[in-house]
């Protein structure tokens, strides 16, 4: 029985490794890929963009920049960071069917890639604790400032992303 990866018998017994190949299929999901990545960072620039001309704009008016602009922006970050790392670089390596660079390359995009996930996903949390907090107790102020709360997540995100020995 023969598979796309080996050759040889069901079991996989004396199998010898034949490379992958760039195919149609390939093709569809490079395409795919790079649209969906072109889409998300024009949308999350244009997010921080205008997020950030709100804020000037409430400055003038003298109103108090709510913690949920400072965590959708954070959120917008983490999501171009993994609209560039994940989905842009899989459809790259996708189109180039192996890796090209370096050893310390692809350690690096691979660090950035799990750093990306565990930071959108922790920005998201911190979202979810913020607007609980904020139900919960309306009066109460989250005991921690905003910037403190996003550098914690941040590091966590860091320490989680770092490289596992066996």
């Amino acid at each position: 029985m023969e598979d796309d990866y080996f050759n040889g018998d069901d079991r996989g017994v004396n199998a010898t490794i034949s490379a992958p190949q760039f195919s149609d299929s390939s093709l569809v999901k490079v395409v795919v890929l790079s649209v969906m990545g072109i889409v998300a960072i024009v949308g999350n620039i244009a997010t921080i963009y205008s997020i950030r001309k709100s804020k000037a704009l409430r400055r003038v008016a003298m109103h108090n920049c709510t913690s949920i602009y400072h965590l959708i922006t954070h959120l917008s970050i983490a999501d171009l960071l993994v609209s560039g790392f994940c989905i842009v670089g899989e459809a790259a390596w996708s189109y180039t069917v192996q890796w090209r660079s370096t050893d310390f390359m692809c350690r690096s995009v691979k660090f950035l890639q799990m750093f990306s996930l565990y930071l959108s996903t922790y920005v998201l949390l911190l979202i979810g604790i913020d607007r609980w907090m904020a139900v919960k107790h309306p009066i109460k102020a989250f005991r921690l400032d905003i910037r403190c709360r996003i550098i914690t997540v941040y590091i966590i995100s860091l320490l989680f992303s770092l490289p596992q020995n066996k």
